[in-house]
């Protein structure tokens, strides 16, 4: 498979590797895409539930911030073979969706509230995709914009 493909710059190759390790090179443009908005999708999902449980949890599970700290030093401790793994299989991007995810359901809320952060599930179109997790700012502005088509169209 690889041999067919038509990469005209090796760090392309290289790129591909290290965004979605094995996987991602032996995938078309298409699937690729459909890839990067399924983890987009899941990082949204994961980082929404994870503030909701921050939200709650202090108020109903005494021992919340000895359970978040332990989750957090779970996720940060992988050993080096471990990472390694996940690398080539291309999971590195998995163990991310939570952080990511989280920072961006958090950002989006402090910027615009509940409210902001519940377009999310608008459709389809309106999940952010994994640059927009990144910039949550970029995905609030695609919003405004989205919602003034509409309500001009």
């Amino acid at each position: 498979r690889l041999r067919g493909m038509d990469i005209p710059d090796p760090s392309e190759l290289a790129d591909r590797f290290r965004d979605g390790g094995f996987a991602a090179l032996v995938q078309n443009d298409e699937q690729r895409d459909v890839m990067e908005r399924m983890q987009a999708a899941m990082a949204v999902v994961e980082g929404h539930a994870e503030h909701v449980m921050d939200a709650l949890a202090p108020e109903l599970v005494p021992q919340h911030e000895g359970l978040r700290a332990a989750m957090d030093a779970r996720r940060q401790s992988r050993s080096a073979p471990e990472r390694v793994l996940l690398r080539l299989l291309g999971m590195e991007m998995k163990m991310r969706q939570y952080k990511i995810g989280k920072e961006f359901c958090d950002a989006v809320i402090a910027a615009e509230g509940i409210e902001g952060l519940n377009q999310v599930w608008a459709g389809p179109e309106a999940l952010p995709t994994l640059a927009e997790l990144e910039h949550p700012a970029d995905w609030l502005a695609r919003q405004a914009a989205d919602s003034g088509r509409l309500a001009a169209g």
